[in-house]
């Protein structure tokens, strides 16, 4: 769950993407990983739902060993980068800035960095 005042608006070459209203200082905390935000369903369950949910999971969610998990606010909006401004490399899913970030920056992500929690699903 995002713990900054965050908006959705166009990018270049990616659809949607999310944007800081603030200032954020390198290493600071952007989200928390709060059950009651994300949407947890099991692979099984996956394969059961119809072609328009899959794709709305294959779009949004992270792809574990285990289970699919969807969250449920705006996070899910963050784009993937290879030069991302922010991380998601602790073991408790807390994402937190790489470098300072301007107001109307956008955040981003490597989706990779997931590595073993995710299926990486290159939409660009």
């Amino acid at each position: 769950m995002l713990i900054i005042d965050t908006y959705l608006d166009k990018t270049e070459n990616k659809g949607i993407g999310l944007f800081t209203t603030s200032m954020l200082r390198k290493g600071q905390v952007i989200s928390l990983n709060e059950e009651v935000f994300t949407k947890v369903i099991t692979v099984q369950d996956y394969l059961e739902l119809g072609t328009t949910q899959r794709e709305f999971f294959d779009t949004y969610a992270i792809f574990r060993d285990n289970d699919i998990s969807l969250d449920l606010d705006n996070l899910r909006f963050m784009n993937h980068s290879d030069n991302p401004n922010v991380s998601f490399d602790r073991p408790d899913d807390i994402g937190y800035t790489l470098k300072d970030i301007m107001p109307d920056e956008e955040l981003t992500c490597d989706y990779r960095e997931l590595d073993g929690k995710i299926n990486f699903i290159n939409k660009e």
